[in-house]
């Protein structure tokens, strides 16, 4: 009978399997949008909706349309790369503008909310943790 140690250490074995089968590529094509409360849009892109093993992370790409913008909301860390347009982030009550190929930095649990103040489509590609 296996105790919770022998459990832990199955886990690495059972994981490395879970890995060797996983996807290790998506195309934009394949990426299913979804209208969501936060942004226009939205697709997972590493998750394991898609079909990729991760260890609690999640890629997505969204995207807020000029003049818009997405609701106020916290969750965990989450790094962002601006792929295009340009705008700005409140996170914690402090502005942050940013342009295609900024990085944003959103520590855990801080109030944020993004802007579109331009005349193109925001898109961004986000880690969730």
């Amino acid at each position: 009978m296996a105790n919770f140690y022998d459990n832990w250490l199955g886990m690495w074995e059972k994981s490395e399997s879970e890995k060797r089968l996983a996807r290790k590529g998506i195309h934009e094509e394949e990426l299913d949008w979804i209208e969501t409360r936060q942004d226009s849009r939205s697709a997972l892109v590493v998750a394991p909706e898609t079909g990729f093993r991760t260890w609690g992370t999640v890629t997505m790409v969204s995207e807020i349309e000029p003049g818009c913008h997405s609701g106020t909301h916290k969750h965990g860390e989450e790094s962002i790369l601006i792929i295009s347009g340009s705008g700005y982030s409140v996170i914690d009550d402090v502005r942050y503008d940013w342009k295609r190929h900024s990085l944003i930095s959103i520590p855990f649990g801080s109030v944020h909310q993004h802007f579109n103040t331009g005349s193109e489509v925001a898109r961004y590609l986000s880690v969730l943790t």
